[in-house]
């Protein structure tokens, strides 16, 4: 005697693919954190060794905080 789930086979299909749709985002997220985390760790070393204005060195932090906070969300 086998199990065999009494869901129809669209719903296991939709189900699966919903499965296998997340995962991928999750990993294409983590991607996207890691680049996050490269760009921002580059950008504030590099401010740190320049005597520019203050408005200069946050601009760049700034925007890549943004970008990443929001690609999340649109």
């Amino acid at each position: 005697m086998s199990y065999s789930p009494t869901e129809f086979r669209q719903t296991l299909f939709v189900e699966c693919t919903w499965l296998q749709g997340a995962i991928i985002s999750s990993v294409a997220y983590g991607m996207v954190f890691t680049l996050f985390v490269l760009c921002f760790n580059l950008l504030v070393r590099s401010h740190a060794r320049t005597t520019k204005d203050c408005r200069d060195r946050t601009a760049p932090v700034g925007y890549t905080c943004i970008m990443f906070v929001w690609g999340r969300h649109l």
